[in-house]
């Protein structure tokens, strides 16, 4: 059984000594999103470049590309450096669909789609270890039935559609 890690609290820099005292638990921040194909085009470099230019909670890995889903051992090979950057930033790291990868790697979080059965399966086995989301919500009643069985966050919207480059 895993040991339960505690949440965590980036700190924040407000700039100014009349900021409220709740803002850096209530402001909005940033969740960046890397999908399959522009994951293999994502280096150490880049990445700890892109974390340093804003408020960044966490970042997706989803190994959605326009060919499928990635099987684990590819996509494990492409975030496998990118967890450490990413965590040393105070950014949480959030593996989309491979449940293995999301443990070998030492994400902080599993993101699923939004099957209830493998969801409550997810929850039950790796919560508080590691975060527990459903993504590709489509309708408000999935979102309520997907948020009876306690995930950390629903959202709406699937990953890794916008294939662009300059998306």
């Amino acid at each position: 059984m895993r040991q339960a890690r505690a949440p965590y609290h980036a700190p924040m820099d407000t700039g100014s000594q009349n900021a409220p005292e709740n803002l850096a638990e209530n402001r909005c921040r940033l969740v960046l999103v890397r999908h399959g194909d522009a994951l293999r085009r994502l280096n150490t470099e880049d990445l700890a470049q892109a974390l340093s230019r804003g408020d960044v909670a966490s970042l997706v890995l989803s190994p959605t590309s326009k060919d499928g889903i990635m099987d684990e051992t590819a996509f494990q090979s492409l975030v496998e450096p990118l967890v450490p950057v990413a965590q040393a930033a105070g950014v949480a790291v959030i593996i989309e669909h491979h449940s293995r990868v999301a443990g070998r790697v030492g994400a902080d979080g599993l993101q699923l789609g939004q099957d209830p059965g493998e969801l409550a399966d997810a929850v039950s086995r790796l919560t508080p270890a590691m975060m527990v989301g459903a993504a590709n919500v489509k309708t408000r009643h999935n979102a309520l039935v997907l948020g009876e069985i306690q995930p950390d966050y629903v959202m709406f919207g699937k990953t890794g559609t916008d294939t662009r480059d300059e998306a």
